[in-house]
């Protein structure tokens, strides 16, 4: 539900311009700024080492640096996409992605870092998605949960697991009445403040959480009718719509769709993403000893409606 207006004018600018793609395998002029811990390297020049980094939130895949980068500082600097970079754990190697751009008309296959994002510089999240065809998306193993990185970024103490999601319920009292509740367990030794649909209303909420999916061949995707609330200006954001979650415990919310789409007795897939903010400045994260949480989490399974 969020504005693509920069990444449209983007794709006018850049339709013509060829990609940049120094040295593929990555690995010219900078073996000497690789260290021990978790490492990032882009094109054939660019390092991030872990003396860069504050810390990796595992949940969602984002590095958190220690400043900003400036290498997605210009949002028009052309030659970021498609850009080859590669990580590291104990100076070897794990796995390589590249910049996707962000008006591609492709979809990006493996892992990415997409450009250019609504997330500030002094973030920057390593996305993935499974080869295209691919039926079984769990038959293909996601590069970014390899243990060496886990134990690269422990051994630095900049392993952070983050947040987890859970679908509790999907209760239908008609066709078209559905309610549903999750869970928001933070695992991490952060407390987290996150979005609150109750404190920000449905219509709010779903400006930067979609809401509830619903998938069978019979039917299609089926979704909610509520109105979306935009917010002014677009990236307007308040500490009251936040609730906290301390360290090491959970939340349980409760969303119930007054008008939704029909919904017949069947199997279906059920499709549900959590989001965080995404545009908060690296000073402004902070409130009573809690960080603000950012990122998105995605959760998919197969429910049963009578």
């Amino acid at each position: 539900m969020r504005k693509y207006v920069l990444f449209i004018v983007l794709y006018l600018f850049g339709t013509g311009c060829e990609s940049n793609d120094p040295d593929p395998e990555g690995e010219s002029g900078f073996s000497n700024q690789l260290t021990a811990g978790f490492c990032i390297t882009f094109g054939d020049s660019i390092v991030i080492n872990h003396e860069d980094i504050d810390y990796y939130d595992y949940s969602t895949h984002i590095v958190y640096l220690k400043e900003p980068h400036p290498i997605f500082k210009d949002p028009f600097n052309l030659e970021l996409a498609n850009m080859p970079f590669s990580t590291y754990a104990f100076k070897e190697k794990i796995y390589t992605g590249i910049i996707f751009p962000a008006w591609a008309s492709s979809i990006p296959s493996g892992t990415f870092v997409q450009w250019p994002s609504f997330l500030p510089e002094y973030l920057i999240q390593i996305e993935y998605m499974s080869p295209p065809g691919n039926l079984q998306p769990d038959t293909f193993a996601d590069p970014r949960e390899d243990q060496r990185i886990v134990e690269a970024l422990q051994e630095y103490e900049q392993y952070h697991p983050g947040l987890s999601l859970e679908i509790v319920d999907v209760h239908l009292t008609t066709t078209d009445r559905v309610s549903f509740t999750y869970t928001l367990t933070n695992e991490d030794s952060f407390d987290y403040y996150v979005l609150s649909p109750e404190k920000m209303g449905t219509g709010l909420f779903h400006y930067f959480t979609n809401g509830l999916y619903l998938y069978n061949q019979e039917t299609g995707w089926l979704q909610h009718q509520v109105p979306v609330q935009t917010p002014e200006p677009w990236d307007r954001w308040k500490t009251e719509w936040l609730d906290r979650i301390d360290h090491q415990s959970s939340r349980t919310y409760y969303i119930e769709y007054e008008k939704f789409d029909q919904v017949p007795a069947g199997t279906y897939s059920l499709n549900f993403s959590f989001n965080g903010l995404s545009h908060v400045e690296k000073e402004e994260r902070e409130h009573n000893g809690a960080l603000i949480w950012m990122g998105q989490l995605r959760i998919s399974d197969e429910i049963k409606i009578e």
